[in-house]
């Protein structure tokens, strides 16, 4: 070989022993990191595990209060139920009682409005041929009546005729009179104002 290929050798073994020396430190490093990683890992799991391990005894003891409550609940709930359906069954005996006694008394005053009905129109009837019969009574004296005053207007109008006939007659006598008496007036006034006249003229000279 020659120097210079001996030289390049040398060099690239130097190289290839750093790269291997660097590999090697640094997975050596890595290898740490990991283990120290993987420590800390395990111990936050051992950590969480803990707090899991806290919380589900916390919560198992929450859940045992509550299932406590809720059968509490549950055996309070089921004594008011059944004091509701009792009270209610013996609301419904007490109300279905009184529907029947509200049932009797509706069937009795129901018959007692038949028979008042039959009864009122029974009476109607009486009635009604009783007001029928005064109608018909009635009837004949407005007919009667209306004949009578018929017969009397006529025999008060023949009278008014007559009354008009000599009130004219009576009335023309008075205008003639009135006229008579105006004319005998307007004599004596014309008399009046004459002699008034002489008297006061005055008298004649000697």
């Amino acid at each position: 070989m020659s120097p210079e290929v001996i030289t390049l050798v040398g060099i690239a073994v130097t190289l290839l022993l750093g790269l291997w020396k660097m590999n090697y430190d640094l997975r050596a490093d890595i290898g740490g990191k990991i283990d120290e990683l993987r420590t800390e890992i395990h111990a936050d799991i051992s950590g969480l595990r803990g707090e899991l391990n806290a919380l589900r005894t916390e919560m198992d003891r929450k859940l045992d209060g509550l299932r406590g409550e809720f059968n509490g609940l549950r055996e309070e709930f089921n004594t008011l139920r059944t004091e509701v359906r009792e009270e209610f069954n013996a609301l419904r005996m007490e109300i279905n009682g009184k529907l029947e006694g509200l049932r009797s008394e509706f069937n009795g005053l129901r018959e007692e409005f038949n028979a008042s009905r039959t009864e009122v129109r029974e009476e109607f009837n009486v009635l009604r041929t009783e007001v029928n019969g005064k109608l018909e009574g009635l009837r004949g004296e407005f007919n009667g009546l209306r004949e009578e005053f018929s017969a009397l207007r006529t025999a008060v109008d023949g009278k008014l005729e007559g009354v008009r006939a000599e009130l004219s007659i009576l009335r023309s006598e008075i205008d003639g009179k009135l006229e008579g008496l105006r004319a005998e007036f307007n004599e004596v006034r014309g008399e009046f104002n004459t002699l008034r006249g002489a008297i006061n003229a005055p008298p004649a000279a000697a």
